[in-house]
């Protein structure tokens, strides 16, 4: 990437490929899944929910061991600009660096952590903007730590493994813990390694890892995005948007920085 060096950037990732002039939408899970990139939509998605069904709890390892901790940016050292997080679609409100992400957080009542994936795009050069919409389990937690007044630590980790992925991007029901059902799905625990600046856990082979705090009663400007529809649909606003303010980065030696391409629906 220019003006970057040692980094790159994938984008589209868990998307179609083409194959023999056909646009193929299950190739890449198919690849991921470790079964024939040819296989049927119609099997791939039993062999996705005969392994979901079958979740594997993770297992922490040594932050020496983390890939994600090769290069460790703490406190006054961050700087979000310093990440290849590009303009994704024309008219986006800002650079997005979070589209293909683990937002991680952690129910202060009941201890559950979710992974969800939420938009963020950069304000300065320790402050994301993000999206928080009422029916997310991201804005359920949420709720429950601005009752108390407080910060609500989050972890965001961009391109990790596939199936952590996939789960983000997906929806369990309340209380399921994804990254069992990540595991479940690449039929391997996930590798987990506490963050630096809090007590939550992000896949240990991220490329990067951004560890951050919600503010409360801090909202701000955010958007508009190119979204899934293949159209902005909301202006720049106010509303249900959230700041989350970054207390450290880490990321891998030459590491990939991973983005999200928003377009038409397959």
């Amino acid at each position: 990437v220019k003006g970057y060096p040692g980094w790159q950037i994938a984008g589209g990732i868990m998307g179609g490929s083409v194959v023999n002039g056909r646009k193929s939408p299950f190739r890449r899970i198919n690849i991921a899944l470790g079964i024939d990139p040819d296989t049927s939509p119609g099997d791939t998605i039993e062999e996705y929910l005969k392994r979901s069904d079958n979740p594997i709890k993770p297992f922490e390892i040594k932050k020496e061991d983390a890939k994600c901790k090769e290069n460790i940016f703490v406190g006054d050292e961050v700087d979000l600009f310093s990440l290849p997080a590009p303009m994704i679609h024309d008219g986006d409100g800002g650079r997005y660096v979070a589209s293909w992400h683990a937002t991680i957080t952690k129910d202060p009542e009941s201890g559950w952590v979710n992974w969800g994936m939420y938009r963020g795009h950069i304000l300065t050069k320790n402050l994301i903007a993000g999206l928080s919409l009422p029916f997310a389990h991201f804005t359920v937690i949420h709720r429950k730590y601005l009752k108390e007044n407080k910060p609500m630590p989050v972890a965001i980790a961009i391109n990790s493994d596939p199936f952590s992925l996939i789960v983000a991007s997906s929806y369990l029901e309340p209380g399921v813990s994804e990254v069992d059902v990540a595991g479940g799905l690449a039929q391997e625990p996930i590798k987990l390694v506490k963050c630096e600046t809090n007590d939550l856990y992000v896949p240990a082979d991220s490329e990067v890892v951004i560890e951050a705090e919600v503010l409360p009663g801090f909202i701000t400007e955010e958007g508009p995005f190119g979204e899934y529809t293949g159209f902005r649909v909301t202006e720049r606003t106010t509303v249900q948007r959230i700041v989350y303010k970054v207390n450290a980065i880490t990321h891998r030696n030459n590491p990939i920085f991973g983005m999200s391409c928003m377009g038409m629906p397959i």
